[in-house]
């Protein structure tokens, strides 16, 4: 019978022991994740291409809205289709291999990617860094 009540007694002190420093362990990992999680946020915010001479300078994205600046100035919007969120830019006169893309940003939520539709070889890919919440 000793025995059994050293086994048993030996192995719940371990167990409390290390059950409150499991118990700790998550919530600043959690806090971490959900700070990491919140500057993200989708594309929603102000992004600058990483190129120097792009086309597209900076974006703003605010809802389904899009707002691009530089030698491509021109409003847009924003749409879930299929489980992608889609960017439509609608420019005076057209904007040759930028007029579709599908967005993607980071897990950070620093950078957001275009991958404009194009020819069977692909589109162009325009890379941006958040600027702006």
């Amino acid at each position: 019978m000793a025995v059994a009540g050293c086994g048993g007694s030996g192995g719940g002190a371990e167990q409390e022991e290390t059950a409150p420093a499991r118990e700790g362990s998550p919530p600043p990992a959690a806090a971490s994740a959900s700070s990491d999680a919140a500057p993200g946020g989708g594309p929603a915010g102000t992004w600058e291409s990483i190129v120097d001479g792009s086309e597209i300078a900076t974006m703003v994205v605010s809802g389904d809205e899009v707002t691009t600046s530089g030698p491509l100035s021109c409003p847009g919007s924003l749409s879930t289709e299929g489980g992608e969120t889609v960017i439509t830019l609608d420019c005076p006169g057209g904007s040759p291999g930028r007029e579709r893309g599908t967005v993607e940003t980071n897990p950070e939520g620093d950078r957001l990617f275009i991958s404009w539709e194009g020819e069977a070889w692909g589109g162009y890919v325009d890379s941006f860094v958040r600027t702006g919440g």
